[in-house]
């Protein structure tokens, strides 16, 4: 259960808006082959990427195994990789075992603040930063130097990044994690070090169209996400699923005594009267109102 300002944040965020610091990090690449470099090494399309534009993308390992989950932010002079994880630095170290005669540097953008808008009224609530619609996946860059993306980061909303503190009106709620945690659970989202690490294949977050792209050509893991698409299925999916007790993350579920899946995040859902999570589990498990046992008590498949 929410206590009563955590209920305040999450209704902000549902209802009107609210705006939540992120700890995230912030990848910068320079050069003349940036859009080339990071083609090769991710599974979304870098070289047709229109200026301004947004894309999500994962960067695997020769097996496949997702490394990174990103927002890639094309801006006319560099590329910028946004990721929810801690990661900048191990992103910039498995990058560079790649660079060799290639134009490109790298950077960790260490001085930047990242904040997330979003709710029913985050455009005219930031109306004075938009000077029209900006439509999904699109950047706007501010006189001031900053950033705007519409992305999916929890839901839809906009990614400000930005080192001035009094860009976004103080008249905005300030909302707390624990808030947005139920707003991404509800809406699907996953996010990399929480439901995501290096032993998962690309089409098990279910989120093929977001972030794959099936005709760009060769790129380190391709053959793998190939080899799944043309089976057409991987064995284990993330989906969402509601208990009407506590639930702890990282429970193991269990059918017919067999385990057959584990949860990743979990949160109480005010809307919903229940605890929403994110769960992996195995095929054919994943069907919506499939009951999963759960210590002493069952979850459901939404």
């Amino acid at each position: 259960m929410f206590d009563e300002s955590t209920l305040s944040h999450y209704r902000a965020l549902k209802d009107r808006v609210a705006m939540v610091e992120l700890d995230s990090c912030l990848v910068q690449l320079t050069g003349s082959d940036r859009h080339q470099f990071l083609h090769n090494f991710c599974t979304n399309e870098i070289k047709e990427l229109p200026n301004f534009g947004v894309c999500e993308a994962l960067i695997l390992d020769g097996k496949g195994k997702v490394l990174f989950h990103i927002h890639v932010l094309n801006r006319q002079d560099a590329l910028l990789l946004h990721s929810m994880a801690n990661d900048a630095e191990a992103m910039v170290e498995h990058l560079d075992k790649y660079l060799l005669r290639d134009d490109v540097q790298m950077t960790v953008i260490s001085d930047h603040k990242s904040k997330f808008v979003t709710g029913p009224e985050s455009e005219k609530a930031l109306s004075t930063l938009l000077p029209s619609k900006l439509e999904p996946n699109q950047l706007l860059e501010l006189s001031s130097g900053g950033l705007i993306a519409h992305v999916e980061l929890a839901g839809w909303g906009y990614l400000i990044l930005s080192d001035d503190e009094d860009l976004v009106d103080n008249s905005i709620v300030s909302a707390g994690p624990d808030a947005l945690q139920a707003l991404r659970i509800e809406n699907q989202t996953p996010w990399m070090g929480i439901d995501i690490d290096n032993s998962n294949l690309p089409q098990e977050l279910l989120r093929d169209e977001k972030c794959i792209s099936f005709t760009k050509g060769c790129y380190l893991g391709q053959e793998t996400v190939a080899r799944i698409d043309a089976i057409g299925r991987v064995n284990r999916v993330i989906v969402l699923v509601k208990s009407e007790v506590a639930v702890e993350s990282g429970a193991e579920l269990i059918v017919a005594e067999k385990t057959v899946g584990k949860l990743l995040s979990v949160s109480w859902s005010p809307d919903q009267a229940c605890f929403l999570a994110l769960a992996m589990v195995r095929r054919p498990h994943e069907k919506a109102g499939t009951e999963l046992t759960c210590g002493s008590s069952l979850v459901t498949v939404v």
